[in-house]
């Protein structure tokens, strides 16, 4: 079994605040000096606001006055005892921990397997964490990239194999979303260990199906975060089904409904909630669900092989290069090596919609989460549709009563046939989604708000 070494030791009677063990302040204590600057004497703001974003905190949600506290509680002090203000000190980086860590340690293992420390506290190797190019830049891999890398460099002379039967029982989504619910780092390394090598046809399967059928909005997100993980891992592995797996993720033609005729690999399914939705009632529901495509895509888009795949199929999916904002570069990491390529629109080509096909579109019943109890008239399902199409895809709050709410929200659905915003953020020390909303109210007017729950 994979060591799990504890983070925090039990609260004695009388502390509300754990204490970290040792094992994790050394963990902390490499992270830390790795983030100061070359001859700085401790972390500044900008080294501060970078370890935030690596650890995929919106530096926004963090507000300025509780780091500014807690540098000036815990500031760096020099050989004949001065402060230096301006730098945290490795004791105020344990205790913005100690903070988070009062309810539970979840965040710093996320957090240390951000860093590529193992749940036992050893580290993951320079060859599993850091991706360099061949113009000599290097760039850290995210969390599941590593993963799946040091999975694969620990099975390099042999694959892993519990027998015909249980790779058949390995291959359940709900058995997978249950080890990731249950420890998500556990359950990558789960996921890596028990796929390496195979082509993961079932579990891909199995996944893009739980997918197209998950609930619209918040009610899915836990299947979403188990998708999300298990598809990462999968195309991160660099072995020697890496391709086969990203194509078959990205167009299997298994059916997710009895009616529909396309297939619920990304690709496909995308374009079907894409072209549904003019023709359809729910317009919006049709929209959510395009949006959960395209926000998935846009993950996978520098993930393990699927840059490869990406720069090798650009016929089945130009028509929705727009909506995952590919105009960047992009680096492609496969087992050859890696380059990094230019997404961006090519010279003279025109912005066109979708591609129409002739297709038999999906009915009401057959898609995830549509209410087929109620009826719009047909006008009012184009305008939504163009509402949501037109309104900006991302919306910066900032200046708020409450800065815990400042910060970059995302399109995400429509309420009262107005588009919505999202974004992840912590209130009170525990993490929340912040909605930002229309409404109208009693007086006939309409208003923005912003919730925790719209």
């Amino acid at each position: 079994g994979v060591a799990h070494v504890p983070l925090v030791e039990e609260l004695q009677r009388g502390r509300h605040k754990p204490n970290l063990t040792d094992e994790a302040k050394r963990a902390l204590a490499e992270v830390y000096k790795e983030f100061c600057s070359p001859g700085a004497p401790g972390m500044g703001q900008s080294n501060i606001e970078e370890y935030l974003q690596r650890c995929g905190v919106d530096s926004a949600t963090i507000p300025p006055q509780k780091i500014n506290d807690i540098m000036a509680k815990y500031p760096v002090v020099d050989e004949s005892n001065n402060q230096l203000p301006g730098f945290l000190s490795l004791e105020g980086l344990y205790a913005y921990y100690r903070d988070a860590c009062a309810t539970s340690d979840d965040r710093l293992r996320v957090d240390l397997n951000t860093f590529g420390f193992r749940p036992d506290l050893t580290r993951r190797s320079k060859e599993a964490c850091i991706v360099t190019y061949p113009n000599g830049e290097s760039w850290p891999l995210s969390a599941h990239e590593s993963v799946a890398r040091d999975i694969a460099l620990h099975f390099k002379d042999g694959h892993p194999s519990l027998g015909h039967l249980a790779d058949s029982g390995l291959s359940s989504f709900h058995l997978n979303q249950t080890a990731i619910v249950a420890n998500e780092t556990l359950g990558e390394i789960f996921i890596a260990v028990t796929n390496y090598g195979k082509n993961c046809e079932q579990l891909i399967i199995n996944t893009l199906c739980a997918l197209f059928n998950a609930p619209a909005s918040w009610a899915g997100n836990e299947i979403m975060n188990a998708v999300v993980t298990i598809i990462r891992i999968l195309v991160s592995m660099p072995d020697d089904k890496q391709m086969e797996r990203v194509d078959l993720i990205m167009n299997c033609t298994e059916r997710g409904a009895p009616a529909m005729d396309s297939g619920i690999g990304l690709i496909l399914a995308a374009r079907t909630f894409c072209e549904a939705r003019p023709g359809q009632h729910y317009a919006n529901e049709y929209s959510q669900a395009y949006e959960r495509y395209v926000s998935l895509l846009k993950e996978l888009r520098t993930t393990g092989g699927t840059a490869a795949w990406l720069n090798e199929n650009r016929d089945q999916w130009d028509w929705m290069e727009r909506d995952i904002d590919v105009d960047q570069y992009v680096p492609e990491h496969n087992n050859v090596g890696q380059v990094r390529n230019d997404y961006g629109q090519r010279e003279g080509e025109e912005d066109d919609h979708p591609r129409q096909h002739q297709q038999h579109h999906p009915s009401d019943s057959d898609m995830p989460g549509v209410n087929d109890s109620e009826e719009d008239d047909e006008d009012s399902q184009f305008d939504t549709t163009d509402a949501y199409r037109n309104a900006p895809a991302q919306i910066t709050v900032s200046g708020a009563g409450s800065p815990e709410v400042n910060g970059s929200y995302a399109r995400d659905g429509m309420f009262e046939r107005t588009p919505k915003y999202s974004r992840q953020g912590e209130m009170n020390n525990a993490a929340c989604v912040f909605s930002l909303f229309q409404c109208n109210v009693s007086n006939n007017t309409k208003h923005w708000y912003i919730s925790i729950v719209p």
